[in-house]
């Protein structure tokens, strides 16, 4: 599969090829080690729903704790489900996705220092844009006082979330630091070639077809094929 990826006026292309049996018997290494684990029970009549691309649970028990009945048809049994949550890792995520084929989750796989330097960037925003305002002598003590309030509890909350987004950061680290050398023998990314910009939209123009490829999947690439071949008849 080919990934491309815009850097400047350079658009690269990447062939992507990854062993999906062997990521797959990884990424469940990642997901019993580094996932956010959480205890539930719950009661129903059926098994509880689990969207496994994001998360999945374990050892699920069940017990009987009554009957639900119905009119005009068999009673339900009504079970008290306990199991453990695994919430996984944004890392996990991605490579579900990469495995579902959306091989822009290739990038993302391994986007630790990109999102060290969103959050780097986020905090020097919120400390340059955060500005108490000085107090005027006409105005009410109490107005004044109750806005100095609202900017404080602005910036606690940002800075509570940038604080969660960091420590998810080191979480990531932490999974790089011990699976990353795995993944990269798994994922395989190879440059192929590079084209300008400006000279990728001069055939575009020529061949009066769409060659913008830069959120890349398949389909794009399948759809520039289709119409290229269409272009030589």
């Amino acid at each position: 599969m080919y990934y491309f990826e815009k850097q400047g006026n350079i658009i690269n292309k990447y062939n992507v090829e990854y062993d999906s049996e062997e990521l797959k018997k990884l990424n469940y290494n990642i997901i019993t080690n580094h996932s956010n684990i959480i205890h539930a029970e719950e009661n129903g009549v059926n098994i509880p729903y689990c969207d496994d691309n994001f998360q999945e649970y374990r050892n699920i028990k069940s017990t009987r704790v009554g009957m639900r009945e119905y009119i005009d048809g068999p009673d339900e049994p009504i079970n008290l489900y306990t199991y453990d949550k695994y919430v996984y890792p944004r890392i996990s995520v991605e490579i579900n996705n990469l495995l579902n084929g959306d091989i822009t989750a290739v990038k993302r796989i391994f986007n630790y220092e990109h999102s060290k330097e969103e959050l780097r960037l986020k905090l020097s925003n919120l400390n340059s844009s955060f500005n108490l305002m000085d107090r005027d002598t006409d105005d009410d003590p109490l107005d004044y006082l109750e806005y100095q309030i609202k900017e404080l509890n602005k910036l606690k909350s940002s800075l509570n979330h940038l604080n969660y987004e960091l420590d998810k950061l080191e979480k990531e680290k932490n999974i790089l630091d011990i699976y990353g050398d795995e993944l990269r023998r798994l994922i395989k990314v190879e440059l192929v070639d590079s084209i300008d910009e400006e000279e990728l939209n001069k055939v575009s123009e020529f061949l009066d077809i769409n060659l913008i490829p830069f959120s890349t999947n398949d389909k794009i690439s399948n759809n520039v094929r289709r119409q290229l071949k269409n272009f030589r008849k």
